[in-house]
């Protein structure tokens, strides 16, 4: 998805790969528009000109961090929602965290702490399978 001056703060939210990456480029700049009630009426050049923030600075940091990429900030929760094949990678290791609650806030890095994998091993088969069914 590409964003525009005109989508709303709140489809940016629900379709970004990274959440985590999200929030901090919204922090990042003194918006706080992720807890918002006015993120699913207000457009993004609206947000930004209400935070006093250059609206084509905004939207080339926020397409950037619309980008899907895997490492070990990258949360689980966003991995299922944005690569539901990795699915059984995870169950392959071990890790039956996708049902818990922590696994929306919890990113591989952490999930492959906890349970004692190899986060750098973890990413690269979950790459692989991403790969796989991209090009099946």
């Amino acid at each position: 998805m590409t964003i525009t001056r005109d989508t709303l703060i709140s489809d940016i939210l629900q379709t970004a790969p990274d959440t985590a990456k999200l929030s901090e480029l919204f922090a990042g700049i003194g918006m706080h528009c992720l807890g918002c009630a006015l993120s699913s009426e207000e457009t993004v050049e609206e947000a930004c000109l209400a935070h006093g923030n250059d609206v084509d600075a905004f939207l080339k940091d926020v397409n950037d961090a619309m980008t899907f990429t895997l490492s070990k900030n990258t949360l689980i929760a966003d991995v299922l929602r944005f690569a539901p094949e990795c699915e059984p990678v995870f169950y392959s290791f071990g890790m039956h965290c996708l049902g818990c609650s922590i696994s929306s806030e919890e990113s591989l890095g952490e999930a492959a702490e906890a349970h004692g994998v190899d986060a750098d091993e973890l990413i690269t088969k979950c790459k692989e399978v991403i790969e796989d069914f991209a090009v099946a």
